[in-house]
């Protein structure tokens, strides 16, 4: 039974929060609780807090990739004459959350936590109130907020005062140093890697919705109100056009908004929906009237496609009619809801650290065993000092990793061997087996005949990484004349005492 305050803070009391530490060996935690367990260990170890800040002055994180590690180190004491250290045995659980920090200018600071909700992910959610930020990540340790005394009026009150949440906030496990270390640091320390990369991801896409004002500048000028607008090569059929042609630019870009970014021939209920809007517009020209959906529908195949079956000799209307405020805002409500669409389509969910420049505080806690009679009593640190993470392109000044690449001697290319191999059905090997020129050119490749057979195509890797660094130093030095980037992005130093 533990009957004072337990205080959890960052360990040797260098911070109110978990201490960060910042580790570069390879077998890392081994590394860390060797250290902690030798004399001075604690003070020694705490050198390696992290230090290394941004432009902005603010903490910075490194990722696995860049071959840093990060970890919590925190101390657990009793709030009684001397401090004395918690007992192992009085802890049944411990834990690391990420929150992830946004600053507004009347409430200050808010803080979110990454959450699930019957085991799907539902993104970064704000707390409430303060009160919340102190609740245990787990559901399941949670005391009610309003409590009678007994377990199943308890669980009334909070459904008919809608305290029911299960929400559960992502947390990483904190794990008590081994007895040697605490006998050594004479603490009860904590420590525990912080997660700053997850494949994590939010079940739906958490974009915000487009509104009227996001197409201002936006929706191609033949869509909008006012008109009419003529159309270029009027009466001429569409498989007679080039769409490489300067005056068919601006149609062609209005062939594109239509059938790539707002789908509007796809098959979802957004898209049909819109094309029966564009249809209730009608075109007239020298082969007659003709709706504005099923026209734009046969040129996005000619023109974008290259399609020449079908409605290819449909010619071109004379113009565009003239289109209302009514009938414009109209189509535009339309348009918004297949972008809406389009995203959720191809935008996917929301990553967990996928914003590049946010900022993060960690947090540490603590379950206490209590009287049998009473739960775990869930002990919180304060905030660590707010970090932002980098981004994997970043440099902390690691040596870069080397590959080797061996020495394209006569004798190395008899010795190679096919170490891949490719099924390539018929149809790709026949194309590629035609015109390389004409290729290359993006002209079109009558493919031979197929014979109902495929093909098994072996490579020797390591020919394939000496073909694709030639091919890379080749465009380096094209595009230096661009960028002029060549010295930085490539530096070749000899190394002494190497010889062939």
């Amino acid at each position: 039974m533990v009957a004072h305050e337990v205080s959890l803070q960052g360990a040797g009391g260098a911070a109110a929060g978990p201490v960060i530490l910042e580790r570069t060996e390879q077998d890392f935690l081994p590394a860390l609780l060797d250290r902690l367990s030798r004399e001075q260990g604690l003070p020694d170890v705490l050198k390696s807090a992290a230090r290394t800040r941004d432009t902005n002055g603010i903490l910075k994180l490194f990722q696995p990739i860049h071959r840093t590690f990060h970890l919590a180190l925190l101390d657990v004491s009793c709030l009684t004459f001397g401090r004395p250290r918690l007992d192992p045995k009085q802890i049944v659980g411990a834990g690391l959350v990420v929150r992830r920090t946004s600053t507004s200018g009347k409430s200050g600071e808010m803080r979110e936590a990454w959450m699930q909700e019957n085991r799907l992910f539902r993104g970064w959610v704000p707390f409430s109130n303060v009160q919340h930020e102190t609740r245990d990540p787990d559901p399941a340790f949670r005391r009610p907020e309003l409590s009678a005394g007994h377990h199943e009026i308890n669980r009334l009150l909070a459904m008919q005062t809608g305290q029911v949440t299960r929400l559960r906030e992502q947390e990483a496990p904190l794990f008590i140093a081994p007895p040697e270390v605490c006998r050594a640091t004479g603490r009860t320390l904590l420590y525990g890697v912080i997660p700053v990369t997850s494949s994590e991801m939010t079940e739906s896409p958490a974009f915000p919705s487009f509104t009227e004002k996001d197409l201002e500048g936006h929706l191609h000028r033949y869509l909008k109100a006012g008109g009419p607008r003529s159309f270029p090569f009027a009466g001429t059929a569409l498989n007679k056009l080039d769409p490489a042609n300067a005056s068919l630019a601006d149609f062609v870009m209005l062939l594109k908004q239509v059938a790539i970014e707002f789908d509007a021939f796809g098959e979802t209920q957004a898209a049909r929906t819109l094309f029966a809007g564009l249809n209730s517009i009608v075109l007239t020209g020298e082969q007659g009237s003709i709706k504005a959906g099923d026209f734009l529908k046969a040129a996005s195949s000619v023109l974008l496609e290259g399609d020449l079956s079908g409605t290819a000799s449909q010619a071109m209307p004379d113009e565009w009619p003239v289109m209302s405020e009514t009938q414009a805002s109209t189509l535009a409500k339309l348009v918004l809801g297949t972008m809406q669409t389009r995203l959720a389509q191809v935008g996917g969910g929301q990553g967990r650290f996928g914003e590049e420049g946010r900022q993060y505080r960690l947090r540490a806690f603590v379950r206490v065993k209590q009287d049998d009679r009473c739960p775990p009593e869930t002990v919180w640190s304060e905030y660590s000092e707010p970090f932002t993470i980098a981004p994997w392109y970043d440099n902390n000044g690691a040596p870069p990793v080397q590959i080797a690449l061996p020495d394209v001697t006569k004798d190395f290319l008899k010795k190679m061997k096919p170490n891949v191999a490719f099924a390539v059905p018929e149809g790709l090997f026949n194309l590629l087996q035609g015109d390389a020129k004409s290729l290359a050119d993006g002209k079109k490749v009558t493919p031979s005949p197929k014979l109902g057979i495929q093909w098994l195509c072996s490579f020797s890797l390591p020919l394939i990484t000496i073909c694709a660094f030639i091919v890379l130093n080749i465009f380096l030095q094209l595009f230096n004349i661009i960028f002029q980037w060549l010295l930085y992005i490539k530096i070749c130093i000899p190394i002494p005492g190497r010889k062939s």
